[in-house]
């Protein structure tokens, strides 16, 4: 990777702060917007020790959709002829948003250094959690000199032992 290029992987939003994590050459970066300021600190791949794929339900934000929904919702059932019909249809986007987030959940990708953090949350892209935390784990593991998943414990040459179902 080209000294000085960030590359963007993921993102994380909460009610009063931003972040954002970019893979550098050596680890990850993250650029943490709180209103007006902005805090950058790094991961280094030599650093990580622990890397998480997991999924979570917040229902506060399908609780936030829903009350957006709900003015368009009353309105439209308390009034009669073709406006009824726009504003039930304009409540429907919120409605299917906070079905989305109670039924999918979140997929988080947290990536733990020895003095920070790195989060990044997937609402809709499934498999590019799934490819971000691929590619950090393998990042990791050759900056770390670890051998792949499946072959430690092993030396070079050494075939896996032949294992016997127990009944």
């Amino acid at each position: 990777m080209a000294e000085g290029r960030r590359k963007p992987l993921g993102r994380r939003s909460g009610l009063f702060q931003r972040e954002k994590v970019f893979l550098i050459a050596e680890g990850l970066e993250i650029d943490d917007v709180d209103f007006a300021t902005i805090r950058r600190t790094r991961v280094f791949f030599e650093d990580i020790h622990s890397i998480a794929l997991h999924r979570h339900h917040k229902s506060w934000r399908s609780i936030i959709a829903l009350l957006l929904a709900l003015p368009f919702l009353i309105s439209g059932l308390l009034t009669d002829g073709e406006p009824r019909g726009v504003l039930l249809l304009m409540s429907t986007p919120f409605i299917v948003i906070s079905a989305i987030l109670l039924i999918n959940g979140i997929d988080v990708v947290t990536v733990r250094g020895l003095r920070t953090k790195a989060v990044m949350e997937f609402i809709f892209m499934k498999g590019r959690a799934r490819r971000v935390f691929e590619r950090i784990a393998s990042l990791t593991r050759r900056a770390q000199h670890l051998p792949p998943p499946g072959l430690a414990g092993r030396t070079a040459g050494e075939e896996r032992p032949e294992t016997t179902p127990q009944p």
